[in-house]
């Protein structure tokens, strides 16, 4: 369950992990259009979802690590930072839904 922090009545249940969900971020960068809607959640099940609160369904999805994910970070202009179980930082641009260049 997610509460939007303006708007703690803003709130809903946003299912599409079948593994334990290790960690959701708000998208906090200054600037960004979507930032007070748009959020993270990077899971056991090795995927991480980029979510609109308006709507229910993932706006992205991304597999890119052997095992679960343990935490994500927004680093603006569409790129996030993920850390993984498999022992790898990687980075994805959900824009493009492609891995960016190390």
């Amino acid at each position: 369950r997610v509460s939007h922090r303006r708007s703690p009545s803003r709130c809903g249940t946003y299912a599409a992990h079948t593994g334990f969900v290790h960690s959701v971020t708000w998208n906090a960068i200054p600037g960004e259009q979507s930032k007070d809607t748009m959020f993270t959640s990077a899971s056991e099940d090795c995927n991480l979802h980029v979510w609109d609160i308006r709507g229910g369904a993932p706006l992205a999805s991304v597999n890119q690590h052997a095992d679960g994910i343990l935490c994500v970070e927004w680093m603006g202009d569409g790129v996030l930072m993920t850390g993984s179980k498999d022992n790898q930082v990687k980075s994805c641009n959900i824009k493009s839904n492609a891995p960016t260049a190390a």
